[in-house]
């Protein structure tokens, strides 16, 4: 793990809480979120260790939390939940080179938000529901399953691009004894 790789993601993670919080296009179009740093959950289910994973989770959670007007914790639990379940989706199909990308996606996209209702109601929140709600929570699990390796592709080119690369290799020096008989014996000197 690389502390510089580590906030690299917290600021990619704010980037995309911020966008998430200010830009309500996707769901005045689609009637529901697509959840923008869920897309950074799957990177980082699938290339990170588990810590960083679970400090995004608490950060972007707090992050989501007090910019909006979510009660403090509820994005946090809601993101451990559905991050814990995506590492098991990606284990279960860490063969498959696309689904192994896609399952976490399209877990994050849908149990996030299902995450959230859950706690809302627990809270007696009263929150929003209705089939407008389950189809916009299905369109953005399916999205974001479909946009997690394109997005994980365009994370891997900004982390190779931020990337330390000595200018030059530094080999050993290459000790092995060569033999110079014809049979290829050493002979004893």
């Amino acid at each position: 793990m690389n502390y510089f790789e580590v906030l690299t993601l917290l600021i990619i993670g704010y980037l995309l809480v911020c966008l998430q919080l200010t830009f309500d296009g996707f769901f005045l179009w689609m009637h529901g979120y697509i959840w923008f740093p869920c897309l950074l959950m799957a990177y980082s289910v699938v290339k990170q260790p588990s810590g960083t994973t679970y400090l995004l989770c608490f950060v972007m959670g707090y992050w989501i939390d007090s910019l909006s007007m979510n009660p403090l914790g509820l994005s946090i639990l809601s993101f451990l939940g559905s991050s814990m379940l995506a590492n098991k989706g990606y284990r279960n199909w860490a063969g498959d080179p696309y689904l192994s990308i896609f399952a976490p996606g399209l877990i994050l996209g849908g149990a996030f938000p299902l995450f959230s209702l859950g706690i809302a109601f627990l809270i007696d929140l009263d929150p929003l529901t209705g089939w407008r709600v389950v189809v916009g929570i299905l369109l953005s699990a399916v999205t974001i399953g479909f946009a997690a390796p394109v997005f994980l592709r365009l994370v891997d080119h900004i982390m190779n691009a931020l990337q330390f690369k000595p200018a030059y290799r530094q080999e050993p020096y290459n000790i092995r004894e060569i033999s110079r008989s014809k049979a290829g014996i050493k002979n004893p000197d």
